[in-house]
């Protein structure tokens, strides 16, 4: 065939050659395996083999992940695996002559279904990725893509989803020249569903703010609305908070959500929590909360999946060690700040799946 060419297509010759060369299979197969276990095994699973033996361990994990995947199948692909599975390892024996020979032909048809059943669930997968690809386009529209710039102020925003599309809410909201509005929530689910959940409070915020004077009246008016129009046991933390150019005062209310850090020097202070999360309480009020900051200070509002961020070993970054790499970094602009915090966040986790959206903003008066 050398006359020819070869006989293998050449996009497919050269996507193997480039997988090839990529390399960094190593860390690759930490993350599938964590995501992996993630997926298909329950809390008191992952729980329990930490305790076991290698040999053990491995038997178990084996066993749990094979009838996780089970269950999670439908039945007619179900019943497929398990045929391919007993086809596979039970060759059929003939007779020749003054031995018995296992033959090949019923192996490979295995081979073939259980080829059949991959297929099968990768088209599945590559249809559910390309919806949630375009969700994911939608979304980022829907995020600030870079910080504002307001006179006297360093700004930055950071967003980070566990998935292709997250439930947490990042916004900007440029109600006129002098006045700017800032949201960052968390959605009491994930995926899809905490996704269009976290559209709907967006467009409720932005309808909202610039006919609401006094954050705590739009906090109320939004928790009126989303406990109309969303389903019951869905509920939405959120911070809500304004300032001016060329000013020191913030005024915002917090609902349900982690309370600020205030950061002057190396003191790293929490600020009072507020009041209850949107859609828990129908007559539920909040309190403008007012804080002036100084040139330097520096307030930072973060969501759960920050502290939550979990190594492979399944050690939390928490809340300790997010106080001192902020009391630590004392020099430097919103910007430096955000980018260095991220460093060492992501040398914590190294390999592991991201389990929860992240998101941050960090506010400082210049």
């Amino acid at each position: 065939m050398s006359g020819q060419g070869s006989t293998v297509d050449p996009q497919l010759r050269r996507v193997l050659r480039d997988d090839l060369r990529r390399g960094g299979y190593a860390a690759q197969i930490r993350r599938e395996n964590a995501e992996m276990k993630q997926f298909y095994l329950s809390d008191e699973q992952r729980l329990r083999i930490r305790s076991m033996g290698t040999v053990r361990r491995f038997f178990a994990v084996t066993f749990w992940l094979l009838r996780s995947l089970l269950l999670h199948m439908s039945s007619f692909r179900r019943l497929m695996l398990i045929l391919a599975l007993l086809v596979i390892y039970s060759p059929r024996c003939e007779w020749h002559g003054t031995s018995f020979q296992a033959s090949s032909d019923i192996s490979l048809s295995g081979v073939l279904l259980l080829l059949f059943i991959i297929m099968l669930e990768v088209k599945d997968k590559m249809l559910a990725r390309s919806e949630l690809q375009a969700g994911r386009i939608v979304q980022k529209a829907l995020i600030p893509n870079q910080p504002p710039a307001i006179p006297g102020w360093s700004i930055w925003l950071y967003y980070h989803p566990a998935n292709e599309v997250g439930g947490d809410l990042l916004d900007y909201l440029p109600i006129n020249s002098h006045r700017h509005g800032f949201a960052l929530g968390d959605i009491s689910d994930k995926g899809l569903g905490a996704a269009l959940l976290m559209a709907k409070l967006q467009a409720t915020l932005r309808a909202l703010a610039p006919e609401c004077s006094d954050p705590a009246d739009l906090g109320q008016k939004m928790n009126r609305i989303y406990i109309r129009d969303t389903m019951a046991n869905r509920f939405a933390s959120m911070i809500y908070f304004e300032i001016a150019s060329n000013e020191s005062n913030i005024r915002f209310i917090n609902a349900g959500h982690q309370p600020p850090l205030l950061v002057q020097g190396d003191q790293v202070s929490e600020w009072p929590k507020g009041g209850p999360a949107l859609g828990i309480q129908p007559n539920a009020s909040y309190t403008t909360q007012s804080l002036t900051l100084k040139p330097g200070e520096t307030l930072f509002f973060y969501s759960d999946g920050l502290v939550e961020a979990r190594n492979l070993e399944g050690h939390f970054w928490g809340e300790e060690r997010l106080r001192a790499c902020l009391a630590a970094m004392t020099h430097g602009s919103a910007d430096a700040i955000g980018e260095k915090l991220v460093n060492r966040l992501q040398a914590f986790v190294g390999d592991a799946p991201t389990h929860d959206d992240i998101t941050m903003i960090i506010l400082q008066k210049l």
